[in-house]
């Protein structure tokens, strides 16, 4: 296997932890969603997101999306 190939298989795309939003882009669920605070018009809002990352980003916990077996494939 060459380096290219072992490269993009490590990226988030590929991970089971990261949610396709867009074939460019999606959050990463590989820890609990991060807390965030909007200052608006002197009102604060709180919200839980997921980190966003693109489809070719990639991490040192990348583990490998799990292959379903179909019954025909039994």
């Amino acid at each position: 296997m060459n380096t290219k190939t072992q490269i993009d298989q490590i990226k988030c795309a590929s991970c089971k932890y990261w949610e396709e939003i867009t074939t460019e882009e999606g959050t990463c669920h590989r820890n609990s969603p991060r807390t965030v605070t909007f200052d608006m018009s002197h009102t604060h809002t709180v919200n839980t997101v997921f980190p966003e990352t693109a489809a070719d980003d990639w991490c040192g916990e990348h583990e490998p999306k799990l292959k379903l077996s179909t019954p025909n494939e039994r």
